[in-house]
């Protein structure tokens, strides 16, 4: 089965993912931490296709104080704060946010993407299921379809 990054596969230049939308949620919800209340159900941080993007909205999203003073602090041993661009992009992101009232519809872009590629994961472990010597074709159907609906029960909205 494959269990690495979707974004490694052979087809990555087409993995879905939309990191505009991460960005402008994540800009949003330093802008107007309020906003939170609007996608907590919506979206995860797994969601985020960028890992960096997600550690960030897991900080957000903890209850505890997130300008970006505080952010810097707790970020500065993430290696990928760094590339990132620091502070300043944090910074950044607040000045060029899009008004907070997006932040569900931001939210459900991110979701969106990350479920596609679930899918996109799911299929590929479906094709080895199929092309296994192991178990019986019916055993491959069950196993995607418990997987299919444990990707569904997981997904936001």
């Amino acid at each position: 089965m494959f269990d690495g990054d979707p974004r490694d596969m052979e087809e990555a230049p087409s993995v879905p993912m939309n990191l505009e939308a991460e960005l402008g949620l994540l800009g949003a919800l330093l802008f107007a931490p309020e906003a939170l209340r609007t996608v907590a159900d919506r979206v995860t941080a797994d969601d985020f296709a960028e890992p960096f993007h997600g550690r960030l909205y897991a900080l957000i999203a903890s209850g505890e104080p997130c300008d970006p003073s505080v952010l810097h602090g707790r970020l500065t041993s993430d290696p990928a704060y760094s590339s990132f661009g620091g502070q300043p992009a944090l910074y950044d992101l607040i000045e060029k946010a899009p008004n907070p009232k997006l932040a569900p519809e931001l939210a459900l872009q991110v979701a969106d993407a990350a479920v596609r590629r679930r899918l996109i994961v799911l299929g590929q472990e479906a094709i080895q299921r199929a092309r296994s010597p192991d178990g019986t074709g019916y055993d491959a159907v069950a196993q995607t379809r418990a997987a299919l609906e444990e990707a569904e029960r997981g997904s936001a909205p």
